[in-house]
């Protein structure tokens, strides 16, 4: 399952520098913005249903109670397929006022009708891939993972040179592309559940499961709508914000659509792999808790968080030490108009603070504290808007990423908290952050000079993979020596990685 996750990862990362080269930075910006309005879209669609199903289902499966599964998906199905419709048809019309008076571009209404009939594909997707997670079949949709983003990759570029024209028709190619493909992957998937909906027996649901699933989804719903609300206002407003400082409109696009288009999917690029894992971690502790109601009682628990804190923090700071240390080749392959190199560096120190908060997140919603790490990130998102609003016309560019820097500190901060309070899990600095950073600094700084040694007789691309190499055996070398992982853990992380 890694190297797959790798594999879409590192497809959708490349398609989307190859989308932001082909059509330019302004209009990328101005396709981020669009995505923004469609991101609450389907915040909508799903309402909380992938969750549900997965804690469902998981709750089922732990029960002994598997002939039930096929009733409570076909309410996981009507869930997520009436939300989807209802979404659909808001986004529809009202594509052209939001086009209007919120996007400041007429042109994108047409943009928003095309990716309006999504919206159901992507209720009814958010369903199945609950049902996969709790069952632990996650791997087996891998293939089909690859498959949507190589026929959204295909069918993007295709129709991008037969009919990429203006921005609108450009926005348009992608977004049908993007549907297409949600199309075939629904297909897929509903294809792979029929199939392994037949190892379990059928039976029939319980009178509780209809309210069981509403007491998930609703709460989460409500939270999700105010805070991808909140994040989507945040994101209309950055570059009205950039705009009042003295950029022009189109600077200011351009600058917005270079930091979400291109610099933070490179950034997050490897988090898919740590965000696997703490997805198949999920349903572990919602199984653990059902025998132990009290999580801070129950030593399952407390190892499994440990491992994945352990995990977490290992990865993302080995992951920073290589985006800071290979920043300048990394950036010559990359052909934007924004300063790749300087960004990759600004960003690498916040690495393991947004991809410890993803794995904390999980952890937080498999011990049934989803509504305090929904509030965090509500608190987040009202905070950011409030700092683009009264920040970014003063300070720019330079306050916009405060800004995010402050988002992504806030609420690993608060999570972390909570998850302390909860299990109490002693949280070990020196084990923890001290050896890791020392480890990784290290093999960054072994990386360093090995990049700068050979960028003058290699070309770019060979130049990074032969610094990469150096840093993994480097980083993996002063973790043993500095006692960050033991021979046991060690197997424990490869399994984690590899399921």
């Amino acid at each position: 399952m890694s190297v797959t996750s790798v594999l879409v990862s590192g497809i959708g990362v490349w398609f989307s520098l190859a989308v932001s080269s082909a059509i330019g930075e302004e209009a990328m910006g101005v396709f981020q913005l669009i995505l923004s309005v469609v991101s609450f879209g389907s915040t909508f669609a799903c309402s909380g249903i992938q969750l549900a199903a997965a804690r469902l289902t998981a709750k089922k499966l732990g029960e002994g109670k598997e002939g039930a599964l096929g009733s409570v998906m076909k309410r996981c199905f009507a869930y997520g397929g009436s939300f989807g419709t209802v979404g659909c048809i808001l986004l529809f019309s009202l594509s052209h006022p939001i086009a209007e008076y919120c996007l400041h571009s007429p042109v994108t209404a047409l943009p928003l009708q095309v990716a309006a009939f999504s919206l159901p594909l992507v209720g009814l997707t958010a369903a199945l891939n609950g049902y996969f997670t709790a069952v632990s079949r996650v791997g087996k949709c891998c293939f089909i993972q690859v498959a949507e983003q190589l026929c959204r990759v295909g069918l993007t570029l295709l129709s991008l040179n037969l009919w990429g024209k203006d921005l609108s028709s450009v926005c348009c190619c992608i977004l049908g592309a993007g549907l297409f493909s949600q199309l075939l992957g629904f297909l897929l998937l509903l294809l792979l559940y029929f199939a392994d909906r037949r190892r379990y027996p059928r039976g029939h649901g319980e009178k509780g499961d209809t309210a069981a699933l509403l007491h998930i989804g609703l709460p989460i719903a409500g939270s999700t709508y105010l805070r991808s609300g909140l994040l989507t206002v945040k994101n209309l407003l950055a570059p009205a914000g950039l705009v009042a400082y003295g950029l022009s409109r189109s600077e200011a696009v351009s600058v917005f659509g270079g930091i979400h288009g291109v610099v933070l999917p490179f950034v997050l690029f490897f988090g898919v792999l740590l965000t696997a894992a703490s997805d198949l971690l999920m349903p572990e502790l919602a199984k653990a808790m059902g025998a132990a109601k009290d999580p801070s009682r129950n030593k399952q628990v407390l190892r499994l968080v440990e491992r994945m804190f352990k995990l977490s923090l290992l990865f993302s700071f080995g992951v920073a030490a290589g985006l800071f240390a290979l920043a300048e080749p990394l950036s010559r392959l990359v052909d934007s108009e924004i300063d790749l190199h300087f960004y990759l560096m600004l960003f690498a120190p916040l690495v393991p603070v947004m991809y410890f908060d993803t794995a904390v997140d999980s952890m937080l919603k498999g011990l049934d504290q989803q509504l305090y790490s929904m509030g965090y990130n509500i608190l987040d998102a009202g905070i950011s808007l409030v700092l683009v609003l009264f920040l970014v016309p003063h300070t720019g560019v330079a306050g916009y990423l405060l800004v995010i820097f402050q988002s992504e500190v806030l609420n690993a901060a608060l999570s972390l908290n909570r998850l302390l309070k909860v299990t109490k899990v002693r949280f070990r600095p020196w084990v923890l952050l001290g050896k890791p950073v020392l480890a990784a600094a290290g093999a960054g700084t072994l990386a360093f000079f090995c990049q700068s040694s050979l960028s003058v007789l290699l070309p770019d691309w060979l130049t990074v993979a032969v610094s990469a190499g150096v840093l993994l055996l480097g980083y993996y070398l002063l973790c043993r020596l500095l006692g960050c992982v033991t021979a046991k853990e060690e197997k424990l992380f490869r399994q984690a990685l590899q399921e």
